[in-house]
């Protein structure tokens, strides 16, 4: 449950954190003006918005005794951002209701008396907090970052998130936590796993991902093959373009030889994402940094935004890896999943980025030594680009 608090001081923030005390899934955002609380709505869905009376228009600003007001009729006529399920009025003043008990009921919500109607605030607030946890429809996300795989990819992309919340959803499980930005704002994030590898499953948990939970963006982490001579173990790949290299026609030529004509359909990134990423490339302090934190690892990654080949099969055979390289020269990564998930998520018109860290490079000499560190690193980049990029893709 995300609940918008907007007051000019912290004298309810403790009240109303007490009273919903008994639910888990709680998160508050507070801001202390009606254009900070406009701003928040213009990134976030929000359960539940409490709005006090007296508030100032912008941060550091005067008092308007009918500032609250004044944002609920503003927020009742937006165009561009996202009106919250609930809203509250709930003020300290007495007077405070009686001159606009009417306003907020014409808009069909509640204003409430802090103390003298601390039974009905309370108990309204804590029947539909009871609803919201009890109905999976209110669950949201900001953002949706998904694996391949449970074992080690999901895992470590989880171990960076040691606050995350488990819940079942229609039979799924899913894990919810927030991230903060640089800007200061705390965005959901729900994280899952397809049931296996591949485009078929992959395709499957993005689109379910995206009908459930009405993310702004959806990311993939995890690992990939690299293809030699173009990326080494350990960097960073982001799709751009992708594609199915076994999307095409078998043949015949002219002497009855089988012959597969490839018909790749490519889907590149967004222009904004991937400046991003370009960005990110750039900052070695924080490539260094993911070196160093593992143990064992001594080269410094880097993140390139290259092209990356989607197929239905592992690919443990150098033949193979120079065929596809030979049919687009500055391919740089080949796995199984790239392609359903940014076709899933450009069906939906959403932001999707695809970031796997190569842990081999697509022959027999595999080693799985490296794929933890490979989870890491790929999902380490995608919770630094929401930390720091997101707020550009508004």
């Amino acid at each position: 449950m995300k609940v918008l608090l907007v007051e000019d001081n912290y004298d309810k923030y403790p009240i109303i954190n007490k009273t919903l005390g008994e639910f888990k899934n709680v998160f508050f955002t507070k801001v202390v003006s009606a254009a900070d609380a406009i701003r928040e709505l213009s990134q976030t869905l929000f359960d539940v918005m409490i709005i006090d009376i007296q508030i100032p228009d912008i941060d550091g600003g005067e008092i308007n005794p009918t500032g609250g007001l004044e944002l609920l009729q503003t927020v009742e006529n937006l165009s561009h951002s996202i009106i919250p399920r609930y809203i509250m009025g709930l003020t300290s003043n007495t007077s405070d209701v009686d001159l606009h008990l009417s306003a907020f009921k014409k808009y069909g919500w509640p204003l409430f008396d802090l103390k003298n109607d601390s039974v009905e605030w309370k108990e309204l607030l804590t029947t539909k907090a009871q609803a919201i946890e009890n109905n999976a429809n209110y669950i949201c996300a900001d953002i949706a970052i998904i694996t391949a795989l449970e074992d080690t990819e999901l895992e470590e992309l989880l171990k960076l998130n040691p606050s995350s919340i488990s819940h079942m959803v229609d039979g799924y499980r899913y894990y919810f936590y927030e991230l903060p930005t640089v800007q200061g704002v705390k965005l959901r994030v729900v994280s899952t796993s397809a049931e296996k590898m591949g485009v078929t499953w992959s395709s499957q948990v993005a689109t379910r991902v995206i009908e459930k939970f009405k993310p702004k963006m959806l990311f993939m982490t995890g690992i990939c093959a690299g293809v030699s001579g173009k990326s080494v173990l350990g960097d960073i790949i982001v799709g751009d373009p992708v594609w199915d290299w076994g999307a095409g026609k078998i043949s015949e030529d002219e002497h009855g030889n089988v012959v597969f004509l490839p018909e790749p359909h490519q889907i590149s990134i967004n222009r904004k994402v991937r400046e991003g990423f370009r960005d990110l490339s750039q900052d070695h302090t924080f490539l260094k940094s993911l070196a160093l934190s593992w143990p064992g690892i001594t080269t410094i990654p880097n993140i390139k935004i290259a092209p990356m080949a989607c197929g239905s099969s592992v690919i443990a055979n150098q033949t193979t890896v120079d065929d596809i390289a030979d049919k687009h020269r500055k391919v740089t990564a080949i796995e199984m999943e790239s392609y359903a998930v940014m076709a899933a998520a450009s069906s939906y018109n959403i932001y999707c980025a695809v970031i796997k860290s190569v842990c081999d490079l697509g022959d027999k000499n595999k080693s799985d030594n490296i794929q933890n560190y490979c989870a890491y690193a790929s999902a380490s980049v995608a919770i630094k680009f929401i930390a720091e990029k997101m707020h550009s893709l508004s």
